[in-house]
C-alpha cells in the first residue's frame, strides 16, 4: 500500500511491505493535498515527477504520477452542469 499521509514537499511515495499499486482513491486524495499545497504548479509537479520516474525506469510510481496528475487535469477543468 502507498502511504500519503504526510505531505512533504512533492512528497515521495514510500511503497510498504505489500507493494500494492495505489488505489484510485488515494490517487485523488493525494492529489487533492497536492493542489491544497502547490496551487497551480500541481499539475507541472505530477507531470515532472512522472517523467522523472519513467526515465529512471520506476514505471509503477510513474503510473501513480500520471492518475494523480489526471485527477489534477479534472479537478482544474470547468464544471459544466
Amino acid at each position: 500500500m502507498i502511504q500519503v499521509g504526510t505531505f512533504r514537499g512533492l512528497g515521495d511515495w514510500q511503497l510498504t511491505d505489500e507493494e500494492d499499486p495505489m488505489q484510485p482513491v488515494d490517487a485523488v486524495d493525494y492529489a487533492r493535498q497536492l493542489f491544497e499545497i502547490r496551487g497551480d504548479m500541481a499539475l507541472a509537479d505530477a507531470a515532472r515527477k512522472a517523467r522523472n520516474c519513467e526515465r529512471n525506469g520506476d514505471l509503477e510510481t510513474a503510473a501513480m504520477w500520471r492518475r494523480v496528475q489526471s485527477v489534477l487535469t479534472t479537478l482544474r477543468s470547468p464544471h459544466v452542469s
